[in-house]
């Protein structure tokens, strides 16, 4: 346990943040810093809330209130950095891009999959699934849940991605995992005409995102089980190299350096 951390169940999400960036998981989970987000996290946010709205409304064919909703949680995920001049340079460009997203979201999911399974999906269906060898389950939320057919989540990306990077094959594995379905990943892309990109799990994605997931999170529980010293973990994922090395150190490194020479 450290500082008031208590671990009690995992989450695909935190463990692929282990996995792929441990000071930011140290942060996180065990300092408990919140993470202060950006205006490609906020976009994302607000394409994914727009989509969800529509797909809950009584009236699928309109899109208008859908819009309206991601604009009001891309305000609201941008309040707390909306001075920043960096993000100002940015804004009217990342805004302006919400709209197109969702529409090709909304006309994405309309053809994919409502036509196609001809049904509504469950959104934020909540997963619980033991993990072996580990003490405490995985508890996750699927974006798009259709019972019996297929598990659907919802990306939104600057770039067109060329394949699935880790952190989702760790979090598609999760998913197939706990329901043994299909899994799809649904990419709304912000190229200058929105595109779509979608990616269905393999079974060599589900092996390998699976075996990742099982021994991180004993990883995980092995810290927590066992904690070290707060200080060593501090130096270890968030390392200052000059605290270090004295001033001292550094003058015979360079009085041995220049004797090497």
């Amino acid at each position: 346990m450290f500082y008031g951390t208590e671990l009690k169940h995992h989450s695909p999400s935190s463990v692929s943040s282990f996995l792929e960036n441990r000071a930011q998981w140290y942060r996180n989970k065990i300092i408990g810093d919140k993470f202060s987000g950006s205006e490609h996290t906020a976009r994302g946010t607000a394409v994914e809330a727009g989509i969800n709205n529509w797909l809950t409304c009584s009236d699928t064919d309109s899109t208008i209130e859908a819009i309206k909703h991601a604009l009001e949680i891309w305000h609201r995920e941008t309040e707390s950095f909306k001075d920043d001049p960096q993000f100002q340079l940015k804004e009217l460009e990342f805004k302006q891009s919400i709209a197109p997203l969702v529409n090709a979201g909304i006309e994405s999911v309309k053809e994919r999959y409502l036509e196609v399974i001809d049904a509504y999906p469950v959104q934020q269906h909540k997963i619980s699934l033991d993990i072996p060898g580990c003490k405490f389950p995985v508890l996750g939320y699927l974006d798009w849940y259709f019972p019996n057919k297929l598990v659907v989540d919802n990306k939104v990306s600057g770039k067109t991605p060329s394949k699935l990077k880790q952190s989702y094959i760790v979090q598609g594995a999760v998913y197939h995992m706990a329901t043994r379905l299909p899994v799809e990943f649904h990419f709304e892309v912000a190229n200058k005409t929105p595109t779509i990109t979608t990616f269905r799990m393999s079974k060599e994605d589900i092996q390998y995102g699976w075996m990742l997931f099982c021994r991180a999170a004993k990883a995980i529980e092995n810290i927590f089980a066992n904690p070290l010293d707060g200080q060593l973990l501090q130096d270890i994922f968030l390392a200052n190299p000059e605290a270090m090395f004295s001033e001292k150190d550094v003058k015979k490194a360079l009085k041995d350096f220049e004797f090497v020479k």
